[in-house]
């Protein structure tokens, strides 16, 4: 005995009250787009770095490439991520150096989010031993 579904209804014949709620939904799922696009853009630790250091003064690549430790090509890939998502922005000073300050300077509250979870979450003695055995173990996989 196989069960019959009904095919459903053309959604001109569902209410505009329908119709709203399924925009709303299209909307809500834009806005998540938009969120991980900013989560994305903040997973890795030197856009963090680069962050935190925006939050105390303007900087110029130079500068940020040498707090990176990464070469200026890199940092400037990293600055256009941030860029693109909307956290930092540009401005050409006379000198032609291009100096970052970020757009939005709550973002640093992110960061001390974070240093918030982890002080939250600081494991037990022997977790740091066993978390050094997985890396030394993923390094020789690699």
């Amino acid at each position: 005995m196989t069960a019959e579904f009904e095919k459903p209804a053309p959604p001109e014949t569902l209410g505009k009250k329908y119709v709203e709620y399924i925009q709303n939904i299209k909307q809500e799922k834009e806005l998540y787009k938009m969120k991980a696009q900013v989560a994305k853009a903040l997973a890795h630790e030197s856009r963090l770095m680069i962050i935190d250091a925006l939050y105390e003064r303007d900087m110029c690549v130079s500068e940020l490439t040498d707090l990176v430790g990464s070469d200026q090509s890199t940092v400037s890939k990293h600055l256009s991520v941030l860029k693109n998502a909307g956290i930092v922005t540009d401005q050409k000073e006379r000198s032609n150096k291009v100096y970052y300050q970020l757009k939005v300077p709550i973002i640093h509250n992110f960061s001390q989010l974070a240093m918030y979870i982890i002080r939250e979450n600081i494991p037990a003695p022997g977790f740091h031993v066993a978390r050094q055995a997985v890396i030394q173990r993923q390094a020789r996989k690699e």
